[in-house]
């Protein structure tokens, strides 16, 4: 573990065998090889612990950006604005924009 730290800024390490063909199913197991449990990333002020499964925006600093392009949008409706964040997943844009809106309404379906 030590060595993969060293080699590159590796957080956390997971492996998952899987044989099929296509994506594997939500419940197969993984093993932790190294590092912590989950990966912690910062994204519009707020900590987001991700787990392996977990989707999440991979370019952090783009999807920074964009969150406050919304936060604008979302301003300009004015302090009654209700917010609908259609599959929210795990909540990450509703939980960024919560402070520039009313409400805040997750939809998810999966």
């Amino acid at each position: 573990e030590k060595a993969l730290r060293q080699v590159a800024e590796v957080k956390c390490f997971y492996s998952q065998h899987f044989s099929g063909k296509s994506a594997p199913p939500a419940d197969l197991p993984h093993t932790r090889m190294a590092g912590d449990a989950v990966l912690v990333e910062r994204l519009c002020g707020l900590n987001f612990a991700i787990s392996p499964n977990a989707f999440f925006q991979v370019n952090t600093a783009a999807a920074g950006e964009l969150g406050r392009v919304l936060a604008g949008m979302c301003s300009a409706y004015g302090s009654d604005a209700v917010l609908l964040d259609v599959c929210c997943g795990t909540g990450t844009w509703g939980l960024a924009l919560a402070r520039t809106v009313k409400r805040v309404i997750g939809v998810e379906l999966s």
